[in-house]
């Protein structure tokens, strides 16, 4: 599936935490709350990450690792290439970031055997 959007400003949770995100705006129902592997492209530029669909904000977060520009207002093009895992709730800041990193890894190691890296 591939989704496309402008890059809108969430809660900046993931900020705070050390994993900021783009997010975009995604119709009710459309997606599975799921934490998914994904690539980016933005601006022509292709990346490899995480993201999730959170539906109560109606929003995809995406992770992008190493990734220290503004891209508020930018249109961005998402494709989805794996489900990771289901959608939790975490007791703590320190949960979802031992989680977030444990996503990378999974996706990191999905990028390593389909030799995308």
């Amino acid at each position: 599936m591939i989704l496309t959007g402008t890059v809108i400003s969430g809660k900046q949770l993931g900020r705070t935490i050390g994993f900021p995100t783009a997010n975009i705006h995604v119709e009710k129902g459309k997606l599975l709350p799921c934490t998914y592997g994904v690539s980016i492209d933005i601006e022509g530029k292709r990346f490899f990450w995480i993201g999730a669909y959170i539906p109560w904000t109606e929003m995809f977060e995406v992770h992008i690792f190493d990734f220290e520009r503004d891209i508020y207002d930018t249109e961005i093009t998402i494709e989805i290439l794996l489900t990771i895992r289901d959608n939790q709730k975490f007791n703590s800041l320190d949960e979802l970031k031992k989680q977030i990193e444990k996503d990378k890894k999974t996706m990191e190691e999905w990028l390593e055997s389909n030799k995308r890296l």
